[in-house]
């Protein structure tokens, strides 16, 4: 068939796909059409051999398409994968977006836990103090505590306060460090998630520009293939993805 015209040119039923079969075909079809420039086929691997050698033998170029539907299906097959690792890197930077939050959830009631304990523990040293002046205690006296129950209760009190601030502060240390290696994750997938994002809307503008190329009339696809190469050297940024 003609693609500009849609003339029947021949209706041929063909046994099956190898050279031998097709080639005797297309040579009967360029000696009675001998202005054919373009043969449009499947992808069928016989065709790239069959067309070089027809051009060879007729001493003419002859370039050879794929049909529209192929070529859309070929980009739509690199764009599945693509997309399926889009999605999962966005999910995968949701996850940790949560993990941040979480973290920083934490990570704020515990500073706030340690100020509590801090305040405590300033309240119970003047306590303490104010208990040392009352009782006449020096601190250079000997069995002080075993002689005043109450300083030796506070002083109980007041390292059992300690010690638990200096474990808040190593989990404080942990959560900061957690939240500096999920804020590194998240930069590093972002750039990861908007590189496929790009990737993918590239393969989308090359899809609308081979319909709009091929809409009306053939057209040379390595004109098109041209036209790719300098669009994926100079592409088009496309919306942000949110």
């Amino acid at each position: 068939m003609d693609h500009c015209s849609g003339y029947l040119l021949a209706l041929n039923l063909i046994q099956d796909a190898r050279y031998e079969t097709l080639y005797p075909f297309y040579e009967r079809l360029l000696q009675g059409y001998p202005n054919i420039q373009f043969i449009i086929s499947d992808l069928a691997p016989v065709y790239p051999r069959l067309i070089s050698q027809l051009g060879l033998n007729f001493n003419k170029e002859i370039e050879h398409i794929q049909c529209q539907v192929h070529a859309v299906r070929n980009i739509l097959k690199e764009m599945w994968p693509i997309s399926q690792k889009y999605t999962k890197e966005r999910q995968h930077l949701r996850s940790l977006s949560q993990a941040l939050e979480t973290i920083k959830s934490k990570r704020t009631a515990m500073m706030k836990s340690i100020r509590y304990y801090k305040n405590k523990l300033t309240t119970l040293v003047q306590a303490r103090i104010g208990l040392q002046k009352a009782s006449g205690v020096r601190a250079y006296q000997k069995n002080i505590l075993s002689h005043h129950p109450q300083l030796k209760e506070l002083n109980l009190e007041i390292n059992a306060v300690r010690s638990t601030i200096r474990g808040k502060e190593n989990a404080l240390e942990s959560y900061n460090d957690k939240r500096d290696d999920l804020e590194q994750q998240i930069c590093l997938s972002k750039k990861k998630k908007n590189a496929l994002w790009y990737e993918y809307m590239t393969h989308r503008k090359m899809i609308t520009r081979f319909i709009e190329y091929c809409k009306h009339s053939i057209g040379s696809l390595r004109e098109f293939a041209e036209k790719i190469k300098n669009y994926r050297k100079n592409p088009v940024k496309p919306l942000q993805s949110t």
